[in-house]
């Protein structure tokens, strides 16, 4: 698979996952209140290693800010801080 292949498909991924936790979290408000505030949200996928991988890699980008993950398991998410 070429790399601009690979990026597609991350990026198609990336805004599924952010799609399908902003849907979550619209019907769940309660959320939010187990989260300090300004923190970034990484959204990941406990099955797929890799795009986990980069997800925390870029990440790392943001100064700053600690940053929640969101890992979506079994059809639930799952918010915890990010080490």
């Amino acid at each position: 698979m070429s790399d601009k292949s690979k990026t597609i498909k991350f990026i198609q991924k990336d805004i599924k996952l952010s799609a399908d936790f902003s849907r979550h979290v619209s019907g769940h408000k309660d959320v939010f209140k187990d989260i300090p505030k300004n923190r970034c949200i990484i959204v990941t996928d406990k099955k797929d290693k890799n795009y986990n991988a980069e997800k925390v890699k870029l990440s790392k980008e943001i100064k700053n800010k600690s940053c929640y993950l969101a890992d979506k398991s079994n059809g639930r998410w799952i918010l915890h801080p990010a080490r």
